[in-house]
């Protein structure tokens, strides 16, 4: 197999890894950075916080309003991690063909790489 990728120092490598959907199913809720869970929940406390405070000036329609949109932005964070899971459990199939990937990852100084170990494909994904 030819090497089209290039490594700048190899840090790790781990063979045999096989995943598939139950495996992402596991592990999804990793999938999505942990600061953009606390941006939702900072979301939803904000519009609480105000439908109380609307409450107690004895609005009656704004509160109402306020609740809404705290239950749609605390719907968006499952709906993101069910997304993610999906979108990677596609790329993952689309580059290293059917179910269950057997690969190997090589751990770089900038950038995390899956090798398919039947020489199918290949997927770089940067470090945050």
């Amino acid at each position: 197999m030819k090497q089209d990728y290039t490594i700048i120092n190899k840090i790790m490598e781990i063979d045999n890894n096989y995943i598939d959907d139950k495996a992402i199913n596991r592990v999804k809720k990793y999938l999505v950075a942990p600061w953009l869970k606390y941006i939702i929940l900072c979301g939803v406390l904000f519009e609480l916080v105000m439908a109380i405070y609307l409450f107690m000036q004895s609005c009656i329609i704004s509160p109402l309003i306020f609740l809404v949109f705290a239950i749609i932005i605390g719907s968006f964070y499952p709906l993101l991690v069910n997304r993610t899971a999906k979108i990677y459990l596609l790329q993952q199939e689309e580059v290293f063909g059917d179910e269950p990937f057997e690969y190997k990852i090589i751990f770089d100084e900038d950038k995390l790489i899956s090798i398919s170990k039947y020489g199918y494909g290949i997927l770089k994904y940067k470090y945050f």
